[in-house]
This record gives structure tokens, C-alpha cells and sequence, in this order.
């Protein structure tokens, strides 16, 4: 910086002015009120006196010309001294500059920015940068949308220009940007103006949500048990009635004194079986819960003994029922909810934002307490081992591989960037529910620095359960002991698919069958308006035909379809019912079982109207006389007979083993014990009955027991099985 002494004013009228590279000039020449013309060439004025024409008028002129060259002559030294200054003034000349910085920015509304005011060198090469007055400001004025006339902003050199927050979008110019000292302008900016363009927004968002699918439920890798399914329970009842067979058994048993009675293997709760009198009863195989009603047949119920007659009247009988307590267990829904961030600043501007996450606040339940057992939402359970999913989730965009959740997803948004974050989670009650997230982050590329942000979305999802329909397809006809397949079609009547849904039997409280499959079976999704068939196969634990049916279950709506039906080996069932004397309660459990299953089954065959391909007609008469068999060892076991050597007996009566003996029967031939003996080997009964048998004849004793047994066994079944003279 240079001080100079100027005097006078430019010879234009006009103050001195600023040159290339920031340097003043002064100028050294001042007006005077003296006139002062330079001397024509003589030689020129005489050259031009001979051009014109020589005339009296040319000839006085050129006399009065001659006489004032002279006159201007002699007065020229005069006007040689320097004129006397007219004022005095001090300005400064400094060599540098004001560069406003940045020339064009964006800015969301609302939000304070700045312009940096840099002073630097005008040539660094000369100096370092000049000393500024003490008192030096910067100031400037900004017009736009949101100001009637324009304002008057104020900042330091070498500092941030503050520009208010500015409320309404639009283009605003901050003008006649200079550095002033004592109220005049030291230095203009370069350029003398700059440009904020005011945006709406920097980031915009949106919630999407919708339900996953069973395969989409699997890639995101949600972990669910029992604890995330609902159901709908249903119990099936079928009522079925079978025709009774009786057989008879009369015996009469020696009473002696102080002989103690020998309890049956099985005694029905309240059959009131005495020593002295055998009562007819009908016998229930075991495999199911225990009841106080016995017997294969069906049973009925009717108004008690101290009914009115009217209602006696009004009380219809309920025959024999099979109970199929059931359920069908679906997965509640699992929804996305998709955060979308996008970064709509303009492509020219350097707004970035960083550090972006979303907060999912999920609603309370009825009571108003997030976090409760009432709660209609939750966040599924992903990883191993399986844990909520974090409520707070980054929001990324893809990186190189084009894929969410991977080493290289870029985290932050430039402009026209998106970025989402995906939150799961799952249904527990219907309706519809609003979820709302909080966004942060932090916003680069103003003058200010980084300045956090936030913001929200509101989404919704709708938890809709899915409804069903039930179709029952069961025999008409079963028979004690026969397998059969009980069929369950699920029908989807609703509009949202049911995910890995479940149908279920539950066997404790199941009656009248046997489950022999398992209780559950996976349907893995039963779109809106399809439907999926399950199977259960069962064991008969009743014999007779279906007499009526019924459902119960809550907004489950069902139907009944029977079906003609054989059993084993192409046997057609029959709805007879064998009732065998109470001496076989005394026979073994297992074995009495399976015994009286094989006796029904063979008493279907013979009461058939034809005879399936591969077995041989068998006579009623031959059930008759098994059954009669099984009972008399029965009442061996009552009197204290060991219970292997009765054993033996029955195992060799059911093979045959009496075929050339006298029998109660003499309608009985060969052919009839041979039609038995094929049904015993070809039919599922009978191989049960044979491991009954050879379970007991297995069982573990004492070494000196056992050789003593073994040996009089062997006896045994020589004598039994063996060839002798009449």
C-alpha cells in the first residue's frame, strides 16, 4: 500500500480510476483559465497563403494573422510555471483482491448458509497480502421472493458473509458485494454479486409396505416357531352305529372257600364283573383314552331318569361318535416396510447427506403401552441365534454389485440419489396400523459446514388373517382294527394367502380311532381362493356306519363328504359288532387286542357278498369258534392257570393246531381252517397278533426259570405240534 498526493481532477471531470491489476493512476495535468494554443507551422500557413487566392480581403487577413502568431508568441514563457493545486486528498492503492466464494449456491429453505468473503493478493509474486484498515467491513445487499425491498447484510473480511434463513424457494442475489473503511469503499468484490437458489427440500421419503411371501419369508432369512403362528381349532364328530353280533360263552365256575377271585387283565371301570356270575360285555380295545363306556359298539345317550317326559322328548340319542379334535395353524404375516430416501438437490449443487438412518415406531395396543402383550405389531426375529430386528436400520444405496446389505453399499446420497432401509415386521393383530420413522443425518456442502437434519414417514399395513374353509372325507363303513385314511381338504376363502400353514389332529383328545400317521401336516402357502388336501391315516377303534356328523368351530364354515370304503386286503367293512364274553378281560392286554381286531376283520370277510382276490371264503362258524378259544383261555387265566402255557394254547387254536380234533362245531372242514389260516398270514391283524405273542414268549426271567420254562415249552409245543398214535 502506497500513499499519493494528487491535485487538481482528471482533465475529464472524473475521479481517478481503478487499472488492470488493482494500481492507481494520478494524473499530473490540471485545467487553467488561461488559454494556451499550440503555434500553427509558419511554413504551413505560408504554403497555404500561396493556395489562396491573392485578393485585398486575403491580403489584410493575412496582414491581422502575422500580427497575432507574434502576439502568441511572446506570451508562451509566461504560461510555463506549474498551476497551483486546487485540493488535496489521501487514497489508498492496494494490491489485492475481494473474491466472493461460492459465485452460485443451493440452499434448503430455512436453512442459514453463507458466502466466505476471501481477500486475497492481487499478484503473490510482488508481496504478501496488504494490511486492511482496522475498521474495515464487508457489506452487501440481498434482494429475492421473500423480501419486499432488499436487506442489508454485514460481515468481516476473510470471513462468512451470514445469510438469514430464507423461508420461501425461489432465486435470491446477494449484490454490491465491497469492503468499506470509514464509509467509503476500499475494494469491490470480483464478481460484485452471487446467487442462492432456495430449494423446497434437500431429501424426500415414503413408506411402502406389503405382506412377504412364503419364499421371500425364507431369502430374508426371518426365524419363526410356534410362538408366531394363530389357529383356528375345530372338533369333528361322527357318529356311527354298528349292528351286534353276541357270542355267548355260559360257563360255571367252582366257588371254594377262601380261595381269593382272580382280577382280569383288563377290567372296565364299573363293569361290576363278579366270581360268582359272568356278565356279556363288549370289549373296547385299548390305544385311546380310557372311558367308562366299553365295547366296540356304538353307545347312546339319552335324558336321565329324572327327565320330565317333555323333555325326555326333546333329547335325541346320540349314537356311538368319533371325536377328531383338530387344528389349522397358519404363520402370521410378515410385511416390509421399505424407507425410500432420495436426495433431490439439484444436480449442480455439492449438497450431500451423510450418516442417514430411519427409526420405525410401531403403535401400542388397546391399553396404550408399547412393548405390551397386546401390541398388533413387532419386529421379526432374523440371525443365529434369532433376535428382533434392530427399530433403527442405515439407509444405503447399492453399491457396484447391485445388491442391498453387501461390503460395498455406499453410504450416503449425492444429488439425485436414492437410498432405502428395509424394516420387517410381523402381524400379530388384525387391522389396519400406522408406523412411523424418524429420519436423521447430516447434510454436506454448505459454506456453514455440516448441519444435521431429520424428518419422518408415516406408512400403513393392513394384518388381515386368512379365512378358511373345511371339508371332511371320511368312510361311511369302519370296523374295529381296520386302517383307513381320513382326508382334510383346506380351502383358502379369503383374499390373503396363508404362509407354511399347518393342519394338525391332536391325538390325546382324539376318540374312537387310532392315530397312526403324523399329527401334522405342512402345507408350505395356500393362495387366496386354492385349497390343500391332508391326510391322516387311523386305526377303527369302533365298528358300524356313520349315522350322523357335526363340526364345531368359529367362523370355520365345513361340510361332510362320505365314501364307500374296503378295508385290507379289498375286505369290505360291515358295521358288525362282536360282543365277546367278559372271560376275555383276563386274556393280555396286546394280545386280546389284536385277537379280537383279527376276529373282526374275519368276520367281515365272511359276512361279504364276495371274497376278495387272494383269500378263500371263511365260515362264521370259524370266528365263532375262535372267539370261543380266546375266551376259554380267558377263564383258564381266571383260575391261576400260568399265564405262558394259556398262551401257548390260544397261539396254537388260532394257527390251527386243532384242525383233526373234535370241535364244538362239526360244520367245520379243512377249507375253513385254511381260509382262517391265509387271512392270519396275509392280514396286517395277524402279524400284529403274531408279535403280541412272540412278546410274551420273549419276556426276560431267571436263568433257573427260564431254562425250566424253556424246556417244559419245548414239551409243549412238541406234544401240541407233533404227530402220535390215537
Amino acid at each position: 500500500m502506497q500513499k499519493l498526493r494528487r491535485s487538481g481532477i482528471l482533465p475529464d471531470g472524473k475521479p481517478n480510476e481503478q487499472v488492470a491489476g488493482g494500481r492507481w493512476q494520478v494524473a499530473n495535468e490540471a485545467p487553467s483559465s488561461s488559454a494556451h494554443v499550440n503555434a500553427p507551422n509558419v511554413t504551413s500557413l505560408r504554403n497555404t497563403q500561396y493556395a489562396i487566392r491573392n485578393t485585398p480581403l486575403t491580403s489584410h487577413l493575412s496582414r491581422f494573422l502575422l500580427a497575432l502568431i507574434f502576439i502568441l508568441t511572446s506570451v508562451t514563457p509566461a504560461l510555463a510555471d506549474p498551476p497551483q493545486p486546487l485540493t488535496e486528498e489521501i487514497i489508498y492503492v492496494l494490491g489485492a483482491q475481494l473474491l466472493p466464494d461460492p459465485i452460485h449456491q443451493t440452499v434448503p429453505k430455512n436453512t442459514a448458509t453463507g458466502i466466505r468473503m476471501n481477500v486475497v493478493a492481487s499478484d503473490p509474486s510482488v508481496g504478501g497480502l496488504p494490511k486492511l484498515p482496522a475498521d474495515a467491513v464487508v457489506r452487501a445487499s440481498m434482494r429475492g421472493p421473500a423480501f419486499q425491498k432488499a436487506i442489508e447484510l454485514t460481515g468481516l473480511p476473510g470471513q462468512l458473509l451470514m445469510i438469514p434463513p430464507i423461508p420461501l424457494k425461489g432465486l435470491y442475489v446477494v449484490e454490491n458485494i465491497r469492503i468499506e473503511s470509514g464509509g467509503a469503499t476500499v475494494l469491490q468484490g470480483e464478481p460484485g454479486s452471487v446467487s442462492i437458489e432456495v430449494i423446497e427440500k434437500v431429501i424426500v421419503s415414503q413408506v411402502t409396505t406389503r405382506a412377504l411371501s412364503a419364499d421371500e419369508i425364507e431369502e430374508k432369512g426371518i426365524f419363526f416357531d410356534e410362538e408366531n403362528y394363530s389357529a383356528v381349532d375345530f372338533t369333528v364328530a361322527i357318529g356311527v352305529e354298528g349292528k351286534k353280533v353276541p357270542i355267548s360263552f355260559p360257563v360255571l365256575v367252582p366257588k371254594e372257600p377262601g380261595l381269593p377271585p382272580r382280577q382280569p387283565a383288563f377290567r372296565p371301570p364299573g363293569s361290576g364283573l363278579q366270581e360268582e356270575k359272568l356278565k356279556t360285555v363288549a370289549f373296547r380295545p385299548p390305544g385311546g383314552p380310557e372311558f367308562t363306556s366299553l365295547g366296540v359298539s356304538g353307545f347312546m345317550m339319552e335324558c336321565a331318569s329324572h327327565c320330565e317326559e317333555e323333555q325326555r322328548a326333546l333329547v335325541a340319542k346320540v349314537p356311538g361318535v368319533i371325536l377328531f379334535p383338530g387344528r389349522i395353524a397358519y404363520l402370521n404375516q410378515f410385511f416390509s416396510a421399505l424407507l425410500l430416501v432420495s436426495n433431490i438437490a439439484p444436480g449442480t449443487s455439492n449438497l450431500v447427506v451423510r450418516d442417514i438412518q430411519g427409526e420405525i415406531l410401531l403403535p401400542g395396543g388397546k391399553d396404550g403401552v408399547v412393548g405390551s402383550q397386546d401390541d398388533p405389531l413387532r419386529m421379526a426375529r432374523i440371525g443365529n441365534p434369532p433376535a428382533s430386528q434392530p427399530k433403527i436400520q442405515p439407509v444405503r444405496q447399492p453399491g457396484p454389485d447391485g445388491q442391498l446389505g453387501t461390503a460395498d453399499d455406499i453410504i450416503f446420497l449425492a444429488p439425485g440419489n436414492d437410498g432405502n432401509a428395509e424394516f420387517l415386521v410381523e402381524g400379530l393383530r388384525e387391522g389396519v396400523h400406522t408406523v412411523q420413522i424418524e429420519i436423521t443425518g447430516n447434510l454436506y456442502g454448505l459454506p456453514t459446514g455440516p448441519i444435521p437434519i431429520k424428518g419422518k414417514a408415516v406408512g400403513t399395513l393392513e394384518v388381515r388373517n386368512p379365512q378358511f374353509s373345511l371339508t371332511f372325507n371320511h368312510p361311511v363303513t369302519i370296523n374295529q382294527g381296520e386302517e383307513y385314511d381320513f382326508h382334510v381338504t383346506v380351502s383358502n376363502i379369503s383374499d390373503v394367502p396363508a404362509n407354511f400353514a399347518t393342519l394338525s389332529l391332536l391325538p390325546r383328545s382324539l376318540t374312537g380311532a387310532q392315530l397312526l400317521s403324523d399329527e401334522r401336516v405342512q402345507i408350505d402357502t395356500i393362495l387366496p381362493g386354492d385349497s390343500a388336501t391332508a391326510t391322516f391315516r387311523l386305526r377303527a377303534l369302533q365298528t358300524g356306519s356313520v349315522v350322523a356328523s357335526s363340526l364345531a368351530s368359529e367362523n370355520t364354515p365345513g361340510k361332510f363328504e362320505f365314501r364307500m370304503d374296503v378295508g385290507e386286503l379289498g375286505i369290505p367293512l360291515a358295521p358288525n359288532v362282536l360282543q365277546l364274553p367278559g372271560e376275555v378281560n383276563f386274556v393280555p392286554q396286546g394280545i386280546r387286542a389284536e385277537a379280537i381286531s383279527l376276529l373282526s376283520q374275519a368276520f367281515a370277510l365272511a359276512t361279504s357278498p364276495f371274497t376278495p382276490i387272494g383269500l378263500l371264503p371263511v365260515n362264521q362258524s370259524m370266528i365263532y369258534e375262535r372267539a370261543f378259544d380266546l375266551a376259554a383261555v380267558g377263564q383258564r387265566l381266571s383260575l391261576f392257570e400260568p399265564e405262558l402255557s394259556a398262551a401257548w394254547d390260544l397261539a396254537l387254536d388260532f394257527s390251527g393246531n386243532n384242525l383233526f380234533r373234535l370241535t364244538a362245531d362239526d360244520s367245520l372242514t379243512t377249507a375253513d381252517f385254511a381260509a382262517f389260516d391265509e387271512l392270519m398270514r396275509k392280514s396286517r391283524r395277524g402279524e400284529a397278533l403274531s408279535r403280541e405273542f412272540a412278546a410274551l414268549f420273549g419276556k426276560p426271567t431267571s436263568k433257573a426259570v427260564k431254562a425250566k420254562e424253556s424246556s417244559g415249552l419245548f414239551g409243549k409245543l412238541f406234544r401240541h405240534t407233533s404227530s402220535a398214535p390215537a
